[in-house]
């Protein structure tokens, strides 16, 4: 009787219960390799942890992947996650094995990109990137765009929050699906760490003027402006090589690589496109670049622009879209959308600035990532988490 007078008397330390949010992302993404989509993901979920422990340490946050091959999701995830196998297919992800993994594990919150699942029983979150097969059809097929609209408008209307990653995709998404511009979150993309410390290696007896596109190979994207820039540099004397990262099935894909060719042959232009680059390589090839090249007719946020700008490269890119939203965010120059020989000449006036851009380049690479950082995706992210649990 006395222990247990003891024990009553003995002050009592209240633990307070933590509330458990099951978030399941649609990682299928992971399955394909390097993309935007890919990047994206996997820069938001390794910061999540640490954002909700700083700012809500009462929650206790449980990420769920579903995806086809664990393989893969451990290359892009570092944090604690569970993991759960879906199909590759389309139709068989979004119509049975999204839905029945989200009721298996209780989630509270399903997050997908561009299309949600077609049932789901907790509310779900659609990030829908941008919406340019609508804003500029002639580089798209029918097919393409009419499927697309479909899936893209249902799924925007149907779910419990929208979110895009510029203001310019924001307006274009309202526009043309048919929901409140004020209702849609915009959510900017990021940059890793990784461009930021990424350290320039040049060969002693390599004097020639780099430069560096990075893109799927889609005709909107316009990497026969850059060989045009290239050749313009050569014809004032100026040794320089060109450099295309992407890949690409469609027709563009093969009208490129035969320019690619044409270019070596016959123009006698330093002309190479790659593909297949794991993510470090990627990020060599950033900060081994002199010149970074963006001629794309619009981009709904320009996510290699800040790349460049995180590796200390200087830029020359159109404000097509969403890349007027980055002006002054690197170290370059800007020219309109539609006008080629506007984009020719800024190239070969920072090439002939390239020396002075280059300290102004490092100098900013900093501030770069401090203003598209994975940490304020997180941020927002937990303000939705704050929504789902009050």
């Amino acid at each position: 009787m006395k222990e247990m007078m003891k024990s009553y008397d003995e002050p009592i330390i209240m633990t307070a219960l933590k509330t458990t949010l099951r978030v399941l992302f649609d990682c299928h993404t992971f399955d394909v390799g390097w993309q935007g989509t890919s990047t994206y993901l996997a820069g938001l979920i390794n910061a999540l942890p640490r954002i909700v422990a700083e700012r809500e340490p009462d929650l206790d946050l449980q990420i769920i992947c579903a995806a086809n091959d664990q393989q893969a999701v451990d290359r892009f995830i570092h944090v604690e996650y569970k993991f759960e196998l879906i199909r590759t297919g389309f139709v068989v992800r979004n119509l049975l094995d999204i839905p029945r993994v989200s009721r298996r594990c209780a989630a509270d919150l399903v997050v997908s990109q561009y299309v949600r699942p077609f049932f789901c029983a907790c509310p779900t979150l659609c990030v829908i990137h941008d919406v340019l097969f609508l804003d500029y059809p002639d580089n798209f097929s029918w097919k393409y765009r009419s499927i697309r609209k479909l899936l893209f408008q249902w799924s925007a209307r149907r779910s419990s929050f929208v979110s895009t990653v510029s203001r310019y995709s924001s307006e274009r998404i309202a526009h043309h699906l048919g929901i409140r511009q004020d209702a849609i979150l915009v959510i900017p993309n990021a940059v890793d760490q990784a461009f930021l410390s990424a350290a320039r290696v040049r060969k002693a007896n390599d004097m020639g003027l780099r430069l560096l596109s990075v893109s799927r190979l889609e005709r909107r994207k316009r990497h026969e402006w850059g060989i045009d820039a290239l050749e313009a540099l050569v014809s004032r004397g100026i040794v320089a090589s060109y450099t295309i990262i992407g890949g690409g099935d469609g027709s563009y894909a093969q009208e490129l690589r035969n320019a690619v060719s044409v270019a070596r042959t016959v123009r006698g232009l330093d002309v190479e496109l790659k593909s297949g680059l794991d993510f470090s390589s990627l990020v060599q090839e950033y900060a081994d670049a002199d010149l970074f090249l963006c001629p794309s007719l619009a981009e709904g946020f320009g996510i290699p622009v800040i790349e460049a700008g995180a590796a200390g490269t200087p830029c020359v890119s159109t404000n097509g879209g969403a890349l007027a939203e980055l002006e002054g965010q690197f170290s370059g120059c800007m020219t309109p959308a539609e006008d080629r020989e506007a984009f020719i000449d800024a190239v070969c006036a920072v090439a002939d600035d390239i020396k002075m851009l280059f300290i102004t380049a490092q100098d900013s690479r900093g501030d770069v990532v401090n203003t598209y950082s994975w940490d304020q995706v997180a941020h927002a992210y937990v303000d939705v988490f704050k929504i789902l649990t009050e």
